[in-house]
């Protein structure tokens, strides 16, 4: 088994927060459209957080992955069970929606989009295929998202996502190539990324809005597809860049160990504050910002809790059958 990069478990407990706090934004703040999608928080968070969250993804199955059916057999089930679980919650328990809206907004879409992209990239490498399938299935679901005349959250993720879980089984490799020439890259990407969230929109038809709020003119033509690449590409690549500058800063400056470790808890345990977070959410005081405050930190703390003790019940069963000799 491979050891743990930290600075990875590092961003995915920013990511994780991220999540949250967007969440948070969209959910308590105002459930209004209108209203969230025009906050500043809120736009810049969803700029880049989940292809953040997809980029690390594909570094952490880059640096783990075994070219076995056994290995993808364990990762699907590790994700795979936990998120029927979810849709149990979601669908049975909670009745957030009915299985026939299943399509959009689809429920916890994060992970069957890594058992997505974990197969994927598991057959590119079996198969020496070169980004051929990465390529098919990027143009599949881009095809789908344009032409057939249904809302499907997966096929839209990908579509947005895809480029960076790939960039991300590279990012690996490339860092160990580059050193510390990276740091002015990231340096260049964190500058573009600030200088570009001013105008930043939600989604492709809120970065037209902004652009038309901004210069009082529709765009066309070249200037839509310009929007297009920024919004989809460029913020998304930048904000995972400056991401990157952080870390390196973060990591090299001992002061910053216990922060880091407390991110790094975070990190090791997403995955059950990504399916409980919301349910954690409400309003005590009738105060939006108050509430935002007391909504994110519960939807952290209670299931990184939960989450904690899961692993401690785990670990305690582990040792039991290993002392009778149980395998």
């Amino acid at each position: 088994m491979k050891k743990r990069v930290h600075e990875l478990d590092f961003i995915k407990g920013l990511a994780i927060l991220l999540v949250v706090i967007g969440h948070t934004v969209s959910q308590v703040w105002d459930p209004d459209p209108a209203v969230y999608e025009d906050s500043p928080v809120f736009r810049i968070i969803y700029s880049f957080h989940m292809p953040l969250f997809v980029f690390v993804s594909g570094c952490v199955c880059s640096m783990t992955l075994r070219q076995n059916f056994r290995w993808l057999g364990r990762r699907l089930r590790k994700i795979g069970i936990p998120y029927l679980l979810g849709l149990i919650l979601w669908y049975g328990v909670l009745g957030r929606s009915t299985p026939s809206e299943f399509l959009s907004p689809m429920a916890y879409w994060y992970l069957p989009f890594i058992m997505v992209t974990d197969s994927v990239y598991f057959f590119e490498k079996r198969f020496r295929l070169r980004g051929l399938l990465f390529g098919s299935v990027f143009l599949a679901a881009v095809g789908f998202w344009g032409l057939v005349p249904i809302q499907a959250d997966l096929a839209n993720h990908i579509a947005d996502c895809l480029p960076f879980y790939a960039a991300g089984t590279l990012f690996p490799e490339a860092k160990k190539r580059l050193g510390r020439r990276a740091l002015p890259i990231y340096a260049v990407s964190g500058a573009v990324f600030t200088a570009l969230t001013p105008i930043s929109g939600h989604g492709i038809g809120g970065q037209f809005r902004r652009f038309e709020e901004l210069t009082g003119t529709s765009p066309a033509g070249a200037v839509k597809l310009g929007l297009v690449l920024v919004n989809k590409l460029m913020l998304p690549a930048c904000g995972i860049g400056l991401v990157l500058l952080l870390t390196a800063v973060i990591y090299a400056i001992p002061a910053f160990s216990r922060f880091r470790r407390s991110f790094e808890t975070l990190g090791n345990n997403t995955l059950f504050i990504y399916i409980l977070h919301d349910i954690f959410f409400f309003r005590p005081t009738k105060d939006p910002i108050a509430d935002c405050i007391i909504s994110a930190a519960a939807g952290v703390a209670v299931p990184l809790i939960v989450s904690l003790g899961y692993r401690k019940v785990r670990r305690y069963i582990r040792k039991i059958t290993s002392a009778v000799g149980y395998k």
